[in-house]
């Protein structure tokens, strides 16, 4: 559990990282700005897909489907 937990944060830090890099270096943005707004963007992403998910009908809770 811990580690696929390391795992999913480095494999965050990754993504924010190249996007800071191509923020910067492709568009001249800054690149803690970049990649600040990467990590929240993902954060509020899985917040959203995980409350989703919980819905009845959802990934987590099928039997809660309204037909």
């Amino acid at each position: 559990m811990l580690k696929t937990r390391v795992v999913g944060i480095v494999i965050w830090l990754i993504i924010a990282g190249i996007a800071g890099a191509i923020g910067h270096f492709g568009f001249g943005v800054s690149f803690w700005l970049v990649a600040t707004l990467t990590i929240i963007s993902l954060a509020v992403n899985g917040w959203i897909i995980d409350w989703e998910d919980r819905q009845p009908g959802g990934w987590s809770n099928p039997e809660g489907r309204k037909d």
